[in-house]
C-alpha cells in the first residue's frame, strides 16, 4: 500500500515538475516576444520621427532656389487676388506678347488657362520680369505651387512704387486666358482664386528662372 502511495506522489511530482518546466519556457517565450514588441515599436518609432524629420526639411527647401540658376522675388502683403484678362486682348501683331500666343505649344485648357506646355501664362509687374517668355514658379501659402510663363507685363503706372503689385485691384498676378471657358464662379468673382484650392489665398514667394 505504502509503495502505491510512493508511486502515486512521485508522478505527481513528475507532472508538477512538468508543468513547471512548461510554464517557465511559456514565460520566457512570452518575454522574448514582448522584448522583440518594445524593440519594433522603438523602430517604428524612429522610423516616424525620421520621416517628420525629412518632411519638415523638404518644407523648408521647398522656397529655396532649386539651384544656381533661380532667382528667388519677395512679394507683398494681401496678394491673395488673382486678376485675368482674355487673351484676344493681345491685338499688336508685332509684339512678344502676340508671339507668345501663336506659339504652337500655346494653347486654352478646358477650364479657360491659357498655357505654354505646362506653364501657366501670366502678367506681372517688372519687379519679378521685364521679358516675355521667363518662366517663374509661384509658390502659395496654401503649401500648392505651379509653373507659369510671362506672357505680359503690367505698366509701372499701374503698379505701385515697387512695381510688384496692381494698385487698385491689389493683383500681384493676372492670369491670361480664354474668358468663355472660364467657370461661372470665376467669371462672376472676377478672380483666379476661385478656379481650385491650387490658387487660393495668399502668394508666398516667386521664383524666377535665370537663362
Amino acid at each position: 500500500m505504502n509503495s502505491l502511495k510512493n508511486i502515486y506522489l512521485l508522478l505527481i511530482i513528475i507532472c508538477l515538475l512538468i508543468h513547471s518546466y512548461i510554464l517557465s519556457k511559456t514565460s520566457e517565450e512570452l518575454k522574448k516576444n514582448h522584448d522583440d514588441i518594445l524593440k519594433m515599436n522603438e523602430e517604428l518609432i524612429s522610423d516616424k520621427e525620421n520621416l517628420m524629420r525629412l518632411v519638415k526639411e523638404l518644407e523648408k527647401d521647398k522656397l529655396k532656389p532649386p539651384n544656381r540658376n533661380m532667382i528667388s522675388r519677395n512679394v507683398p502683403e494681401n496678394n491673395s487676388k488673382k486678376t485675368y484678362m482674355d487673351y484676344r486682348k493681345i491685338t499688336d501683331t508685332s509684339s512678344e506678347q502676340y508671339k507668345l500666343q501663336q506659339n504652337k505649344d500655346c494653347y486654352t485648357t478646358d477650364t479657360g488657362f491659357r498655357k505654354v506646355n505646362e506653364y501657366y501664362c501670366i502678367a506681372v509687374g517688372t519687379h519679378y520680369s521685364n521679358n516675355i517668355g521667363d518662366k517663374l514658379i509661384i509658390h502659395m501659402e496654401n503649401g500648392e505651387s505651379f509653373k507659369a510663363i510671362v506672357a505680359d507685363i503690367k505698366d509701372d503706372k499701374h503698379t505701385d512704387e515697387t512695381n510688384r503689385q496692381h494698385r487698385k485691384d491689389g493683383s500681384v498676378i493676372e492670369f491670361v486666358v480664354d474668358t468663355r471657358k472660364l467657370p461661372e464662379l470665376v467669371r462672376k468673382m472676377g478672380d483666379i482664386s476661385y478656379m481650385n484650392e491650387t490658387f487660393k489665398g495668399e502668394i508666398k514667394a516667386i521664383i524666377k528662372e535665370v537663362k
